[in-house]
């Protein structure tokens, strides 16, 4: 596809191992799905939202197959579904408030279909989560009040009791914890300190493995190591 200033790519696999590639540039973000989990061709272009030139986008599947996009936009946080059949406007999920941004976002769904998504807003992490049953999306919560200067990144996914596992990162450090479904936040920890903080941004990206145990991967610019 021919694409502007591309600002941001996610990939999702959906439930019938049908991979799906979202791609942002200054006119648009749209998504490009192959004819078959070999992922050997793709199916002509879907436009999720026009004009919108973001920072980052996020892309999940639901259970029945329906895409979930989740993209930071000027300094505001939108979400985006074709779980109409047709894709969604613009739904805000964080406004530009007082001059401070909502970037960075990570977004997961459990088996419940609902949607967590995580994010930085200056120099908190916050979170915000939604049922199927949901009108629309509820208050943030504050998951760190303060980790420092930011733009490090963050990455969540869920686990098979519906524990969210996120890590996210400063310049210099990177950091995990838990979040239960009954709203129990675990103790940060420390997964990695960089001493060359020149140009260092970590962002790391997260999985569990069928024991629910996490497994972190992060850029180290000291040598270039991961």
């Amino acid at each position: 596809s021919s694409l502007t200033g591309t600002m941001s790519l996610a990939i999702a696999i959906n439930s019938s191992g049908v991979p799906s590639i979202v791609v942002g540039d200054s006119n648009s973000i749209d998504m490009f799905t192959a004819t078959s989990s070999a992922g050997t061709s793709w199916n002509s272009s879907e436009t999720v939202a026009s004009g919108s030139n973001p920072m980052d986008s996020r892309l999940a599947f639901d259970s029945n197959g329906k895409a979930h996009v989740v993209a930071s936009i000027m300094g505001a946080l939108w979400y985006y579904t074709n779980v109409s059949g047709s894709w969604s406007g613009n739904e805000t999920i964080a406004n530009l408030l007082e001059n401070v941004n909502s970037y960075m976002p990570s977004l997961c769904i459990d088996a419940a279909n609902k949607k967590h998504v995580i994010y930085m807003k200056g120099t908190a992490l916050l979170y915000r989560s939604r049922a199927p049953s949901d009108a629309s999306w509820p208050s943030a919560t504050t998951l760190d009040a303060n980790f420092g200067n930011n733009m490090g990144g963050t990455t969540l996914t869920v686990d098979s009791t519906s524990k969210l596992h996120f890590a996210y990162a400063n310049q210099t450090t990177t950091y995990y914890n838990t979040y239960t479904s009954t709203g129990t936040l675990g103790t940060r920890a420390t997964i990695d300190t960089i001493t060359n903080t020149t140009m260092n941004f970590p962002y790391p990206s997260i999985a569990v493995d069928t024991n629910g145990n996490p497994h972190i991967v992060l850029r180290d610019v000291t040598g270039e190591n991961a």
